[in-house]
């Protein structure tokens, strides 16, 4: 078993001697997973939320965690939304000949949720075990959004009210991490 949080700490340290493009490697997936399952558990930790503290690996579901003692707490499934029309790895490889910053303004998405949706509809149909969680990461950019301004947390509790982001309940919880968010 790892401890979570002390592990949210290594993975920020590696996250940064990584170079952009290795990040995305296939090679790097279960690392990336990682960077996901400790980043929600250290915030829901800073938001004073039960979270689980320890996990082991798993292949589906990604994680198995543990509360304090070892007692099971839920497994977890991680997964990650892309703009439709983005291709990271082609980003990071062009970005590597160009020296200076980064500059990335993507125009509004006309449905900025459909990405969302088709995500969490295509994790539905898997067979995972009781209680599953889905951890999502939103890897699409507040400046995708026609609304930039209100809050990302806002927006989505807004647009799942109105129309819901697939069959959730075959998950014990989703979170959405958004990629803006610290």
């Amino acid at each position: 078993m790892i401890d979570i949080l002390a592990k949210f700490k290594e993975v920020q340290d590696r996250k940064a001697k990584i170079k952009g493009a290795e990040y995305y490697q296939r090679r790097e997936l279960k690392f990336r997973e990682w960077d996901v399952l400790t980043r929600v558990c250290f915030l829901l930790n800073r938001a004073g939320i039960p979270h689980p503290k320890y996990a082991t690996e798993n292949e589906c579901p990604d994680f198995e965690t543990f509360e304090n003692g070892g007692t099971p707490s839920w497994p977890v499934e991680i997964t990650e939304v892309l703009r439709p029309d983005y291709r990271r790895g082609d980003f990071w490889k062009s970005d590597t000949f160009r020296n200076g910053p980064i500059n990335f303004e993507p125009e509004p998405l006309e449905d900025i949720w459909r990405p969302l949706r088709g995500a969490i509809t295509s994790k539905s149909t898997c067979k995972y075990p009781k209680g599953t969680s889905l951890f999502v990461y939103f890897d699409i950019s507040l400046g995708s959004f026609s609304n930039w301004g209100t809050p990302f947390e806002e927006q989505l509790l807004q647009e799942h009210s109105i129309k819901p982001f697939g069959d959730i309940t075959a998950f014990g919880s989703v979170y959405v991490l958004s990629s803006d968010m610290n």
